[in-house]
């Protein structure tokens, strides 16, 4: 019995800490727009087990994490920062490509059907 008792709060444990990181990360999902031109025109970042994912036109990408707001792209070397307002609220964000700063706005949370069609895309 003390053994059940041990191993279900030893599994609350870990559910509660994956889902603390989950909430956590759900901050900086969503919908970035880049400016007309950019090489890129959009990409949606979503959480997926415990990391956030870039999906765009060019493929999705893990984002590493580095500081409070800041990540990295591995496969272009890339660091990504992303902006808050006053309210401390994400409204965009930056990637440093190459030495081309390209820089998008957020036009809207993701939401469940976007996640899963991400998915489904992927």
């Amino acid at each position: 019995m003390k053994k059940i008792l041990l191993l279900s709060t030893l599994l609350l444990g870990v559910f509660i800490s994956i889902q603390a990181q989950d909430s956590t990360l759900t901050q900086f999902t969503g919908k970035f727009k880049f400016a007309e031109g950019s090489p890129v025109q959009e990409v949606v970042i979503s959480a997926d087990n415990g990391a956030l994912v870039a999906g765009s036109a060019m493929g999705s990408f893990v984002l590493q994490k580095t500081g409070e707001d800041q990540f990295f792209i591995a496969e272009f070397q890339a660091p990504v920062v992303f902006k808050r307002d006053s309210n401390k609220k994400i409204v965009g964000l930056a990637i440093n490509a190459n030495g081309m700063v390209l820089e998008a706005v957020k036009v809207e949370a993701a939401s469940f059907v976007d996640e899963k069609m991400y998915y489904l895309t992927r």
